[in-house]
């Protein structure tokens, strides 16, 4: 029997050759023990925390499993913005990114850190002294959500960094995934689990109705009759064991690839499950560090991550100029499908640290990556039928419907064959063996009918003349491709399409009223347009599918919220053509009321600074119908207030008239917002810097605009200055309720 002091010896030395056999198992695929030895240790340590709980630690190798949490995951911010990577296609824009950083850095050859472009789900892991604190996804780069608990059971996550490395704080930043191999057996698995909850069920049925025959039988006094009630049961119960194997065979109860795995997986309330997941974790940047000096090197960045006990990527390498990156790039490509994980390109990023620095970012992704992603995969499938969708402004889009198959790791159903002249010059018909791709991986498209694989008699697709939803006719625009349904909103089509729209996030942003919802409630005729949603009762939500008491409540608060809105977001939610946040603003500025807006004709809208013919006379045409003004009336009499701000006459304020470049990313707006507010201030926003600009506001990461700012001695503000100049200009009566 240890005592306490050699108990507490003993634990610290269990940890620690945990953790190092767990490492070269998990991360470097170098097993030294056996399964069993592993067991062994793992049992001896987890029975010393049970008998000597003084020494609990969060970061022990036992806790990898969490609590359940108590309801949905919170969100944190990000202390460094999790920022994306430009996109190039092709060699011609890979030359021209290396030929811009060339430029940039004035040097003849630039060297490249080359990883693969793992198709996963974006994390950031923070360590303070040494231990775990947090794991966040990427979200929107801004705001992620915390699933420390969740990421914690990932064997390949380090819960506690090597004592000697001397680091207070380390932020990390790569990538969650699901090996092919993991998710061909986690999907084996699914099935096997679902077959056996269909099995309970059906002992569980059968039992009850042998228990309702023997009732029966007794209340008839035939209470002797096995034989009778066993072939009663039996002929039931094939009866309900086919409906059920149906029923079983309907629903799916595997993922469709590695990537919805682990996104699934990593996202669960109950860490017990995410823990029964085979994920796998690969890392590729330091966000943050503290205690230590970084090298300077991306790939020696790379190598102290390794050193820390991350796992890296094996097929990540060194490259000298933009030549070896593409045959790396071409390598990688023609051996994706050995790899036992999805990558759907390479990323190549300026390997010196300080050059990185130099080239900065711009608006959201860094100047010195890119990510070169692999030609979209193709599959064949056939055309089993074609279909039309009609969208909010009555257009009318075909789409194939196909013979499943899988693309770039998703099964495809659905195409896209665009519009009637797509149609024909693919010549697509209804039996047609086809080509289909996922443009970019994500929008599956039809690329080519293989005609020699043509079915006899099969007949050229008719473009439909009548609207399939509400019989109206289908005309096509002048001089374009688009065709549409002339209904309007007696087709319930465009109906559902315009409401969705209305309620949507860049719009009126109702919470809780999605498609689904919109789409039973124009169904059932509980709104006709969109100022009905704000007459409906709670009754008539709660005789929703869905709709309960609660998410009743939840959604009339929404409703009622959303009656207070800006002008520009109540201008984006009419669904006016060629109107949008942008145009909106724009619109917003110019017009002291929404009143004054709608009685301009197309001349007065065109000489707006900003507004093109096209758009002046989709406005004029817009307001000059009897039934959107109506609608904008009835919206009014709801109670939707979208007065705005208003510039005072005398534009005496630092602000006015003044000329400000944006550059970097704010962590309190977003760059739309920060141009939206200096403009109703009477300033401007111009996209580059020079002697004529009065003020540079900076942000994370703020590139080479700062630089230049800098030589021209032109005053910087950062975000507290920013916005302290935006509340002095408030303060000072600029604008007016």
């Amino acid at each position: 029997m240890l005592n306490a002091g050699e108990a507490g010896q003993r634990i610290e030395a269990l940890r620690q050759q945990i953790r190092q056999h767990s490492h070269r198992y998990y991360s470097l695929d170098d097993p030294s023990i056996t399964d069993h030895e592993y067991d062994q240790l793992f049992k001896e340590l987890t029975e010393l925390e049970r008998d000597y709980p003084q020494y609990y630690s969060d970061s022990s190798p036992t806790q990898r499993v969490g609590s359940k949490l108590s309801g949905a995951l919170t969100e944190v911010r990000h202390a460094v913005p999790m920022l994306s990577l430009n996109n190039v296609f092709n060699e011609h824009d890979a030359r021209e990114f290396d030929r811009r950083i060339r430029e940039a850095t004035d040097v003849d050859s630039v060297e490249y850190m080359v990883e693969p472009k793992i198709d996963g789900l974006a994390i950031s892991l923070v360590y303070e002294y040494r231990k775990l604190v947090q794991g966040a996804t990427r979200g929107d780069g801004e705001m992620g959500e915390d699933v420390t608990r969740n990421v914690r059971t990932i064997r390949s996550v380090p819960l506690e960094l090597p004592q000697e490395t001397g680091l207070t704080l380390l932020e990390v930043r790569g990538e969650v995934f699901m090996g092919r191999s993991g998710f061909n057996q986690l999907n084996q698995r699914l099935i096997r689990e679902a077959a056996e909850r269909e099995q309970q069920k059906k002992d569980q049925a059968l039992r009850k109705k042998k228990n309702n025959l023997k009732n029966q039988d007794k209340a008839h006094g035939d209470e002797d009759d096995e034989c009778k009630l066993e072939v009663q049961v039996r002929d039931t119960d094939n009866i309900a064991t086919d409906s059920q194997q149906q029923s079983a065979s309907n629903k799916r109860v595997t993922y469709m690839n590695p990537r919805n795995a682990a996104a699934g997986s990593l996202r669960q309330l109950d860490p017990q499950i995410t823990s029964d997941r085979p994920l796998d974790a690969m890392f590729y940047s330091i966000a943050r560090c503290e205690g230590i000096e970084l090298p300077n090197s991306q790939s020696s960045q790379i190598a102290l991550l390794k050193q820390l006990g991350f796992k890296t990527s094996p097929d990540s390498s060194v490259a000298s100029g933009i030549d070896e990156c593409l045959r790396s790039h071409q390598s990688l490509l023609e051996n994706r499908d050995q790899m036992d994980y999805d990558i759907d390109g390479v990323v190549y990023k300026v390997n010196s640290i300080a050059d990185q620095e130099k080239l900065g970012f711009i608006t959201r992704a860094p100047r010195w990556a890119a990510a070169h992603k692999f030609p979209a995969q193709e599959r064949k499938t056939t055309i089993e039928g074609i279909d039309v969708q009609i969208g909010r402004t009555g257009a009318v889009s075909p789409v194939a419907r196909l013979a499943p198959v899988e693309v770039a790791g998703a099964v495809i159903s659905n195409a896209t064959l665009h519009n009637e002249d797509e149609i024909k010059r693919l010549d697509a018909r209804i039996g047609d063996t086809v080509i289909i791709r996922r443009a970019g991986d994500v929008i599956p498209q039809v690329v080519q009918v293989v005609l020699d694989k043509r079915p006899e008699g099969s007949l050229p697709y008719e473009f439909p003349k009548t609207c399939p939803v509400c019989g109206s006719q289908i005309v096509r625009d002048e001089g374009a491709a688009v065709s549409r349904c002339t209904g309007k909103l007696i087709c319930s089509a465009q109906l559902k399409q315009s409401i969705s729209h209305f309620v949507s996030r860049g719009a009126m942003d109702v919470e809780g009223l999605g498609p689904a919802v919109v789409s039973e409630l124009v169904d059932q005729k509980l709104v006709s347009n969109v100022a009905d949603i704000f007459q409906l009762r709670a009754d008539q939500l709660e005789s929703l599918e869905r709709m309960g008491e609660k998410s009743t409540h939840n959604l009339l608060t929404a409703i009622e919220s959303s009656k207070v809105a800006t002008l520009p977001k109540f201008l984006v939610a009419l669904g006016i053509p060629h109107v949008g946040e942008s145009m909106a603003i724009i619109l917003s500025d110019s017009f002291p009321s929404l009143t004054e807006l709608m009685e301009k004709d197309e001349v007065e809208l065109s000489s707006i600074r900003g507004i093109g013919p096209i758009v002046a006379k989709s406005i004029a045409e817009f307001f000059s119908e009897q039934r959107n003004r109506e609608t904008v009336d009835a919206l009014i009499d709801c109670g939707i207030q979208f007065e705005r701000p208003q510039l005072s006459s005398s534009g005496d304020n630092r602000v006015s008239g003044k000329k400000f470049v944006l550059t970097g990313t704010l962590s309190d707006m977003s760059r739309p917002q920060a141009k939206a507010r200096l403009e109703k201030f009477g300033a401007s926003v111009v996209s580059s810097v020079s002697n004529n600009t009065d003020y540079v506001v900076i942000g994370n990461s703020p590139g080479s605009k700062l630089d230049k700012a800098r030589k021209l001695n032109i005053p910087v503000l950062d975000e507290e200055k920013f916005k302290a100049l935006l509340n002095e200009a408030d303060s000072d009566g600029i604008l007016q309720d």
